[in-house]
């Protein structure tokens, strides 16, 4: 029987039932509140809500949040489907949650002959082939819900609509870098990172399309996300296992002179990372997925074994959505996320 999809308090539904506890940081307790979300449909908006990419609504401004570890629910894991004309993983990454559409989308960066982009839409425990041969690393999301890609095998990155799989757009034409990972700031503003070719280090791309970069304040930079308000680019160094932060001009702009050192992870393979509405920072290693607060004190791992990288997601965002080389896994925490 398949498992069922894990569910946590969500925005306007009804039914469900949140997931057993398994410990968390601190042998956390079982989380005894009953869901309210179904289907995941979208976060829920308003005029007091942070603004974040992809205009999920999700952070409402002057909340303040607990220890997002406690209560955290059962890892589950999600396999690749059984039937169909790809049936492993052979490298996943890049996760990131589309709210209108209720959707999960992610890439297989290592599958033969090509990379592809896989879906999943909850309660399905079932993964769907999306997109062949897009030459996707990682996947970010844009202020219309559109898949902005990673595209590692042309040496570009590409606006794909997520509802038909096609190219729609090329926001920044093949080059001298090999793009990993991204995140776009809902001004428009997109980052990237190249952490192993000619091109190494980090960029920036101006709603305009102006490049800047190589940034070679990061020796080998690989995730990138941003902070909930947008000002701080948060970069991790895959090599050293540093995560470092850079305050972003009004225009989006990165200040390389305030580049400051946030955080060491404890596991190897520093990957991807998230952010929940809290500011905390969920960074994908070989230890599973480590958390770390605002000021980079240590709060916790999300015991998922080795992770690339993760997402929120859900109608409440309160999932994490972890890609783990052959396995997907989803656990729900306290704290709401932020898109990527």
């Amino acid at each position: 029987m398949a498992p069922t999809m894990p569910e946590s308090t969500g925005v306007g539904g009804t039914g469900g039932t949140s997931p057993t506890a398994a410990g968390g940081a601190g042998g956390a307790p079982d989380d005894p509140a009953p869901a309210a979300g179904g289907v995941p449909a979208g976060g829920a908006g308003g005029m007091d809500s942070m603004p974040t990419p992809g205009g999920s609504g999700i952070c409402a401004a002057g909340e303040s949040y607990g220890d997002p570890l406690e209560g955290m629910g059962a890892v589950m894991e999600i396999g690749p489907p059984t039937q169909g004309p790809m049936t492993y993983f052979a490298f996943i990454e890049g996760p990131v949650w589309i709210a209108s559409l209720g959707t999960l989308f992610f890439s297989d960066n290592a599958s033969s002959p090509a990379e592809v982009i896989w879906k999943l839409v909850p309660p399905s425990t079932t993964p769907e082939l999306f997109m062949e041969a897009s030459g996707s690393n990682g996947l970010a999301v844009d202020a219309n819900d559109q898949l902005i890609l990673a595209d590692q095998r042309a040496k570009r990155i590409t606006r794909v609509d997520p509802t038909t799989a096609m190219v729609t757009d090329t926001l920044v034409p093949a080059g001298n870098y090999q793009p990993n990972d991204l995140q776009m700031r809902s001004d428009g503003n997109l980052y990237f990172t190249d952490p192993n070719s000619a091109g190494r280090g980090f960029y920036r791309v101006s709603p305009a399309g102006e490049v800047t970069g190589p940034l070679l304040d990061v020796n080998a930079p690989n995730g990138v996300v941003l902070s909930p308000d947008e000002n701080t680019l948060y970069v991790g160094d895959v090599q050293n296992r540093e995560i470092r932060t850079f305050a972003l001009a009004s225009d989006g702009a990165v200040d390389t002179a305030s580049g400051t050192l946030f955080a060491t992870t404890q596991g190897a393979t520093l990957d991807g990372m998230a952010v929940d509405c809290a500011g905390n920072i969920y960074a994908g290693t070989a230890n599973g997925v480590e958390v770390f607060s605002p000021s980079g004190d240590a709060l916790g791992v999300v015991p998922t074994g080795e992770s690339s990288n993760a997402t929120f997601g859900g109608s409440d965002r309160r999932t994490l959505y972890v890609t783990s080389r052959s396995v997907l896994k989803a656990v729900t925490l306290a704290v709401p996320g932020l898109p990527d």
